[in-house]
């Protein structure tokens, strides 16, 4: 029985790596796995939020089927749900989180993992816990700086959040949680006793906060960062309202361009840590004899703007920088050196990873498999793919960008910096992609259409233009389709079998 370790990087831009053509950053551990195995350039997840992506990675199932919209607990599934983790279990794997949670409630983790060592973006929280720990967690909640300090206010404490960071983690590397996480998952390996296993080696960075230990944090320039894709051309005015209020209330406005850079700067150091960590388990694998018989998957589970707008972070939008994402595979039985421009999404995952060993795909998974594009790079997998964003619930009417000041002196008053959060959280919103075309829907808001091939930023919006009236209906229809047929799951696989 082949082991499977899967790598969950928080909010890395498909760019962000060497091999996905990054001049600037440094991976050399993450592009040598790349050459051990297969590169998906066309990989997307189905949702850019962290929870409802991540429970759609492990289940097969679009967030309109599991219900999974936010990325608070009560969006994390229990120990009833049918995942990838517990038919693994249940087939004798010994089974390990390591890392970033946000998919798994306290029950499912106590029923299904064998160990757990968990971490968030502000500490560790459940596992071994060190005084070193507790440390790197007591600094991440005393965050000082000037509009930024409210930022949990409902919780009656203080994060560290969004926005430059003007020092660096003031802890050594091997004390700080990307350097833990690697630790506990070489503790794992060397304790598996032989069993077969299933790892979910996770990390929370490079998830804002934008920070990191030293020598990481200096480690790039922002000499060194090109002009951001879209910084002097962005038009608030023809995007969604729910992008532009939340770049206006998390003062990323107010950020110059050299400070955006600082922030990429940084963000490409936790990269680099990331690589290192992912180093360590390549070293851990070999010296425990069982790097060839592990099927390795490394991903994220959405992306990030990564200076595209000028923007840090991300939203509940569909840009190429906030839903493409990277994927790699490596292990027996997948050529090494291969890449592939086949179109999967992230529902793909779990489909994939029971075909490639052997075992049936439960009724529910909405997925499929592109094992037939391992076998051979060449083949395609989907003609277009989805995504979908947003709670049911109607959002409050954006209103003139020109009022944004005085709205929010009034609404800051009455329900605290964190007022915007309806806007970006409320209202359903879905995107198509097929071929150079990207149609989205804003419920409540706006619509926009993209030609990827001619305007790769996505700056211009199409969706207005008459004479793209006809692509952008087709894709609207078909959008439509999706949101009302894919639901039923079971029904559409048993109609499908008698025809």
């Amino acid at each position: 029985m082949k082991n499977i370790v899967w790598i969950v990087v928080d909010e890395l831009v498909a760019s962000g790596l060497g091999c996905t053509g990054n001049s600037v950053v440094k991976t050399p551990h993450i592009d040598a796995l790349s050459q051990r195995g297969m590169q998906f350039d066309e990989a997307y997840c189905v949702t850019p939020l962290c929870t409802p992506s991540r429970v759609s990675m492990f289940t097969g199932q679009c967030p309109h089927t599991h219900q999974r919209f936010f990325v608070d607990e009560a969006s994390h599934v229990g120990p009833e749900v049918p995942t990838l983790v517990q038919l693994l279990k249940e087939q004798g794997y010994l089974t390990a989180l390591i890392g970033k949670n946000h998919c798994f409630n306290g029950d499912f983790l106590k029923r299904w993992f064998d160990r757990v060592e968990e971490y968030h973006h502000w500490g560790k929280q459940r596992g071994e816990m060190r005084l070193a720990d507790q440390a790197v967690y007591d600094w991440r909640h005393s965050d000082t700086r000037p509009g930024f300090a409210k930022f949990a206010q409902q919780g009656g404490n203080t994060v560290l959040g969004e926005g430059l960071i003007e020092t660096p983690e003031p802890f050594p590397p091997e004390q700080c949680m990307t350097a833990r996480i690697a630790e506990d998952a070489e503790d794992f390996l060397k304790n598996t006793g032989g069993r077969p296993f299933f790892m979910k080696y996770s990390f929370p960075d490079p998830h804002w906060p934008v920070t990191v230990c030293e020598p990481y944090y200096s480690m790039y320039s922002p000499d060194d960062i090109e002009a951001l894709p879209g910084f002097h051309e962005i038009d608030w005015a023809t995007h969604p309202f729910r992008h532009f209020v939340q770049s206006q209330a998390c003062g990323l406005n107010e950020l110059s361009e050299a400070d955006r850079k600082r922030i990429l700067a940084i963000y490409y150091g936790m990269i680099t840590f990331i690589d290192d960590a992912v180093g360590r388990l390549m070293a851990a694998l070999e010296e425990q004899g069982i790097l060839d018989n592990t099927l390795v998957l490394f991903t994220a589970d959405h992306g990030c703007f990564a200076g595209h707008f000028g923007l840090p972070g991300k939203t509940g939008a569909f840009y190429d920088s906030l839903v493409r994402i990277p994927l790699l595979l490596a292990g027996p039985d997948v050529p090494a050196g291969t890449h592939s421009r086949a179109l999967v999404s992230n529902i793909d995952f779990m489909p994939t990873m029971l075909e490639y060993l052997g075992l049936p795909v439960p009724q529910t998974v909405g997925g499929r498999s592109f094992m037939p594009v391992i076998n051979n790079p060449d083949l395609s997998h989907r003609e277009e793919v989805f995504a979908e964003c947003g709670i049911p619930e109607r959002p409050p009417e954006p209103f003139p960008h020109r009022e944004y000041a005085a709205e929010n002196a009034v609404r800051s008053e009455e329900a605290g910096w964190f007022w915007f959060v309806d806007y970006t959280t409320k209202g359903r919103c879905a995107m198509i992609k097929r071929g150079d075309w990207k149609y989205c829907r804003y419920a409540f808001d706006t619509e926009e259409l993209y030609n990827l091939k001619d305007d790769p930023y996505e700056i211009h919006n199409l969706a207005g233009a008459r004479e793209h009236q006809a692509v952008r209906d087709e894709l609207k229809s078909r959008l439509l389709d999706y949101l009302l047929h894919e639901p039923n799951v079971s029904a559409w696989r048993t109609r499908e079998s008698n025809t």
